[in-house]
């Protein structure tokens, strides 16, 4: 064989090497994502709708009607974070459940406006203190609880093989559009879910996924401050604020809202962003005093911010 043959040969082998990688990077960092992440966000979305709808008929939920779903978002959030394993072993279905479900099921948004349009000052200032200390406590109430399993189970012997693991994890992303699919016309058809509802979980994914973006590529820029997730929910109250001024009582304007606005939002990814400020490791030490004052400083700003964007949009709009 010729030198050039060989050379051609080494170059085309090179090639399809290449183009191999280039398709492994973009199936596991980018179809897989969001794939798994607009299902559950869909399934998010539908269950936040459901659960501040179903608790609307009590006097507390009728004022704070935001504070079940941040609360059970916070704590699967915890949960799922507090087995590591999970990450590890399905990053498909860890990733679609945090990112897609919890983040679609809390609404940062929403909860912001709940207090800028609360009906007086003592509701708005009981929905801030709610939303401020509950989501966190049922985030770490999660957490130990997968804190415990994974400590009740650490000398077990694996039984399941890497194989099956890739194998469940692909069936659990791709269990939700089966889901979805047959559920929505279903409970749309039948009164038990309103169509407006399954319009506004459709329309989840385009804010789910400009979040997932931000929180990526932006979160690691800055250690101290978690840019990605509070970028992504000051725009989603700036988004809602446009929408509620521009059209209001509009419906379709009502589905952003509620499906893009409130899953671009999120206030389980911004209770696990704090307790990862609290654990953060500074060159290769722990500072508690240094933890805790970026900890405040996230908090106030991205609070701070928020409800000075929402307080300006319902000045004007009313």
């Amino acid at each position: 064989m010729s030198t050039s043959s060989r050379t051609t040969t080494a170059d085309e082998k090179s090639m399809e090497e290449s183009k191999n990688s280039v398709g492994s990077y973009l199936m596991e960092h980018w179809v897989l994502p969001v794939l798994g992440i607009t299902a559950y966000a869909m399934l998010g979305t539908a269950s936040r709708i459901a659960i501040t709808d179903g608790t609307k008929g009590g006097d507390f939920f009728s004022s704070y009607s935001y504070f079940a779903a941040n609360c059970l978002g916070s704590f699967v959030m915890g949960l799922m974070n507090g087995i590591p394993d999970l990450k590890k072993k399905t990053p498909g279905f860890h990733q679609g459940v945090t990112v897609g479900y919890c983040g679609c099921f809390t609404t940062f948004s929403s909860w912001i406006y709940a207090i800028v349009k609360a009906p007086s000052p003592d509701v708005g200032a009981v929905e801030f203190l709610t939303g401020m200390s509950m989501p966190f406590i049922s985030w770490l109430f999660g957490n130990d609880i997968g804190a415990a399993f994974v400590d009740l189970t650490k000398d077990h012997k694996p039984w399941i093989t890497d194989k099956a693991w890739y194998l469940i994890d692909q069936a659990l992303v791709v269990f939700p559009y089966v889901f979805t699919a047959l559920l929505f016309p279903l409970i749309a058809t039948q009164g038990v879910f309103p169509p407006a509802s399954v319009y506004a979980s459709l329309l989840s994914p385009l804010g789910a996924i400009p979040r997932w973006i931000s929180s990526t590529y932006l979160n690691s820029l800055w250690p101290q401050f978690p840019l990605g997730t509070f970028v992504a929910n000051v725009l989603a109250v700036a988004f809602d604020g446009i929408l509620m001024g521009a059209a209001p009582g509009n419906t379709f304007a009502g589905y952003c809202i509620t499906g893009i606005g409130g899953s671009w939002s999120t206030v389980s990814s911004f209770v696990n962003d704090t307790f990862n400020l609290y654990r953060k490791h500074w060159e290769g030490e722990r500072s508690v005093a240094k933890n805790k004052f970026w900890v405040y400083w996230y908090l106030t700003v991205s609070v701070g911010i928020s409800l000075a964007i929402a307080a300006i949009v319902h000045a004007c709009t009313k």
